[in-house]
């Protein structure tokens, strides 16, 4: 989670000097590529992000439903140990 996080801040980092560096004058089609691209590794990075954080989602959840049963199974089994 932690790698993930510091690769995604990583990734902001390198992104916004060169989204910065446009200025929104530019009219030539070198400019526009590089716009293209920038849109591009963003538009991947956060399809990555959100499938990254949809699985952490669901693990988080299974350890909420699990953990909350194995501590009622435990309670129960203390309770009633013959």
């Amino acid at each position: 989670t932690s790698e993930s996080l510091n690769n995604v801040d990583g990734f902001l980092g390198a992104m916004e000097p060169e989204i910065e560096s446009i200025s929104g004058s530019e009219r030539d089609t070198e400019t526009f590529m590089k716009i293209m691209r920038l849109f591009n590794s963003v538009s991947g990075k956060q399809q990555e992000v959100e499938i990254r954080f949809e699985l952490m989602r669901r693990t988080l959840s299974l350890l909420k439903i699990y953990s909350s049963s194995n501590e009622y199974e435990f309670i129960l089994n203390d309770k009633y140990q013959t």
